[in-house]
């Protein structure tokens, strides 16, 4: 099986928030330069990649036994095995969170374990994972 690679999906609100911020930090360091303040740049510097590493590199890549995730600096992997359901559009989620979107899926995995992420092509997304594992559950 080959990989599939998801990019997130992207909401209003991810937009406003991390477009806001690299702005903020923008500003923040003209006038760091303005004012010759320049030893704030380098907490600048990282505040706007991080913020752009996340912002371009949000994805998910299914692979024959995993789910990796990508949001910027964090990553990890999820036993496609171990997936016990899969719930749709589940705003109220809260845990981890590698998603650009508020519009997603919360995976159940293991025994205890959540995550929340907003693969672009969803209904795609899953069904690959359910050819993997059959006994993956989905709910609205």
């Amino acid at each position: 099986m080959s990989k599939n690679t998801f990019k997130s999906k992207k909401d209003r609100t991810a937009t406003l928030a991390i477009w806001g911020e690299i702005l903020f930090f923008t500003s923040l360091g003209i006038l760091a330069i303005i004012g010759k303040c320049i030893i704030v740049l380098p907490v600048v510097a990282v505040v706007i990649m991080l913020s752009l590493w996340a912002w371009f590199g949000t994805s998910y890549i299914i692979e024959e036994t995993h789910i990796k995730y990508f949001c910027g600096p964090f990553r990890g992997r999820i036993l496609i095995n171990a997936i016990i359901k899969i719930k749709k559009h589940d705003s109220s989620y809260a845990g981890i969170r590698p998603a650009l979107s508020g519009d997603g899926l919360g995976i159940s995995y293991s025994r205890f374990d959540k995550i929340w992420i907003s693969p672009e092509r969803e209904e795609e997304f899953i069904s690959i994972l359910q050819k993997i594992n059959p006994n993956i559950e989905v709910y609205e």
